[in-house]
């Protein structure tokens, strides 16, 4: 008998926000309490005014200076995602459901 490890596959929670402020912060507050195995969360700040500082715990900002749209935002978010599976959110989400 063959002894394997299994390992569950990590997701990417990718955000994309503009001017988000308190909608972010509770969509990641959301997003951190589920069980799915998360590798990673990425945040692009599409020009926001102020931009999005600091927002604690494994959240990784980019940004870009100017607004570019939703549609850049997502090409950039998907480049730089490490991860197999990837969820796309917007700012405005709070998730009552488990991902996984």
């Amino acid at each position: 008998m063959i002894n394997r490890t299994v390992t569950e596959p990590l997701l990417s929670i990718l955000v994309c926000s503009y001017n988000g402020g308190a909608k972010v912060r509770r969509l990641l507050q959301s997003v951190q309490s589920q069980a799915a195995p998360i590798g990673e969360i990425l945040l692009l700040d599409d020009g926001s005014n102020p931009a999005l500082l600091n927002l604690g715990g494994n959240v990784e900002i980019l940004r870009h200076a100017k607004r570019r749209g939703y549609i850049a935002a997502r090409n950039e978010l998907a480049r730089r995602s490490r991860n197999e599976f990837m969820f796309f959110f917007d700012d405005d989400v709070v998730l009552d459901n488990p991902l996984a």
